[in-house]
């Protein structure tokens, strides 16, 4: 049986050969910038592994283009008030405002992907409802229909009680 080589081997052989004079830490921060984790890896992987990925360059070029956010196709929480509003809370004696973003909240000139995360850089607990604390998570009184009372239970006659005979 004869063995067939890939066309490249030649420059695989050539990657291999200058791979393998490259010091560690250069071939760990390389295998790194692929987007991998080099721990616990020997030198004969990080250059097997560098010399078979096509993304393998040198250093001192980037491997990746920068990644470009993609618009968001979910849809707004309509519980969330609506983008622009600005929800204004005392606090020991401090006034703080929340402003609602299209994508998060802003407080004290720092922007938050949640109203609780906001809540949170503000209070000194662990935890904590943002939409309780800033006041938004009930809807507004002037719309809520008036509560109705549920009838009040019915009185027990009064009578003689009852009681346990034993037979014998």
């Amino acid at each position: 049986m004869t063995k067939t080589t890939p066309k490249n081997d030649d420059g695989l052989r050539a990657k291999m050969a200058t791979l393998l004079k490259t010091p560690l830490p250069v071939l760990r921060k390389r295998y790194a910038a692929l987007g991998k984790n080099p721990t616990g890896l020997g030198r004969d992987e990080l250059v097997k592994a560098l010399a078979t990925t096509a993304d393998a360059q040198p250093a001192s070029q980037p491997t990746k283009a920068p990644r470009t956010p993609r618009p968001s196709t979910r849809k707004r929480d309509e519980r969330l008030p609506a983008v622009g509003t600005r929800i204004t809370r005392r606090y020991k004696g401090r006034e703080y405002v929340l402003e609602v973003l299209a994508r998060g909240f802003r407080t004290g000139g720092r922007e938050f992907s949640s109203s609780t995360a906001a809540a949170l850089s503000i209070l000194p607990y662990k935890a904590v409802s943002g939409p309780a604390w800033w006041g938004y998570d009930e809807p507004a009184k002037v719309d809520a229909p008036a509560p109705v009372e549920p009838p009040a239970p019915a009185k027990k006659k009064p009578g003689r009680p009852i009681s346990k005979k034993r037979g014998g």
